[in-house]
């Protein structure tokens, strides 16, 4: 299970030249750059307008100067009037249950966002997994394949004259596979591992089918769509335990690798070594379909400081970290980054009158946010607003 972990990778490391990355030791930092740089929306806590909430923090992200961003499909959290409780604030999805993928997309919420004029949108979905875990007869690979075809057809025509790209991806793979989440580590991988294993492999295959069947279909449209696959746990290989990135990966084509990356942080002194380790061994382990004429890409779907927190509490703190984060991105062309989050989606205490329509304050929050819930920009914002800076004027 360890094989490609700490090997070769490590071995190659070359630190002086991340060192010489480190954006803020730059006088400028190429243009494109400017473009790899986005944020994350997912049931915030707090809002400023009375827009929905979807389409506030779209306009909010376009505003900081971003061209990306991650959301998440309103598929299971959904309230008894049919609001979608990730998107909640001045919002009125009328969703229904069992809603297909393409119906959902096809929102006006969504259609507005996605002519907003952002250039990225990771989309994270998988509404079809628990279904298919738990051995429904409806949800087959077949229908899985099926469902994912005709969002992709309806995207590459709906938007065929618009220079966009959709990437639709999963949740942190390695909690999808476990359910049981750190258990496989505390107590012990369970005899029904591969059982575990197995399912989430057929469910990736049959989306990526699914995409790659569209796209054989769709040839002139402006607008792409990719899938890829999200994992979260890389390092776990090493104390024995199966990993989407050791176990399924190789056995599967597709087009991109999506790593949520809070295992490649080193708290404390990082001096970015396990975030270059991972993503050399992500590149290694994944096979690329044949879309992607053999391009391993790798990208981080999400990664985040807490603010209210010792991680993060200063400037000088934020900008160590986010400089050695970016000198290894940079040295790996990683081609998107999508902060957690624009507004923060997690408390730093229970709340036992939690709803989805109460408003936070700063100290409610653990602080992963662009904008704290005063209004005011957080450490990691300024940081971006400086990196942004030197990536605009090329």
């Amino acid at each position: 299970m360890m094989s490609g972990l700490n090997a070769d990778t490590s071995k190659k490391r070359d630190f002086e030249k991340l060192s010489l990355l480190k954006p803020s030791e730059l006088q400028s930092i190429p243009s494109k750059w400017q473009n790899r740089i986005g944020t994350s929306l997912a049931a915030p806590k707090y809002h400023f307008t009375n827009k929905p909430i979807l389409i506030e923090g779209v306009k909010k992200t376009k505003d900081l100067g971003y061209e990306l961003i991650k959301l998440f499909i309103p598929e299971l959290k959904i309230s008894h009037d049919g609001n979608a409780l990730d998107y909640f604030y001045n919002s009125d999805w009328e969703l229904k249950q069992g809603m297909t993928l393409k119906e959902v997309i096809s929102h006006e919420y969504f259609q507005k966002t996605f002519s907003s004029g952002l250039k990225v949108f990771a989309l994270d979905c998988v509404h079809s997994w628990e279904a298919f875990k738990h051995g429904d007869p409806t949800v087959t690979e077949k229908s899985i394949e099926n469902e994912m075809y005709e969002a992709v057809i309806y995207l590459l025509k709906k938007y065929k004259n618009q220079d966009v790209t959709f990437i639709i991806q999963n949740w942190e793979g390695d909690w999808m596979m476990r359910a049981a989440f750190d258990e496989w580590v505390t107590i012990g991988v369970p005899k029904n591992w591969r059982e575990k294993s197995n399912l989430l492999t057929k469910w990736l295959m049959a989306r990526q089918k699914g995409v790659d069947r569209a796209r054989s279909e769709i040839k002139r449209s402006k607008c792409k769509v990719f899938h890829a696959v999200e994992v979260n746990k890389v390092f776990d290989a090493k104390k024995g335990v199966p990993t989407v990135a050791s176990h399924i990966l190789p056995k599967i084509k597709i087009d991109m690798v999506s790593w949520s990356a809070y295992d490649g942080i080193k708290y404390g002194h990082d001096d970015g070594s396990l975030m270059h380790e991972g993503i050399g061994y992500l590149k290694k382990q994944m096979s690329p379909s044949e879309y992607m004429n053999g391009k391993r890409i790798v990208y981080i779907g999400e990664i985040g400081l807490k603010e209210n927190d010792q991680q993060a509490n200063s400037m000088k703190k934020t900008k160590e970290l986010w400089d050695t984060w970016m000198a290894v991105y940079m040295y790996h062309d990683v081609p998107f980054i999508f902060q957690w989050a624009l507004y923060d989606n997690e408390l730093l205490r229970h709340d036992p009158q939690l709803k989805p329509s109460k408003v936070y304050k700063n100290e409610d929050m653990k602080g992963m946010w662009l904008i704290r819930a005063d209004g005011t920009k957080s450490y990691t914002q300024k940081y971006f607003d400086a990196f942004l800076g030197k990536a605009s004027a090329n």
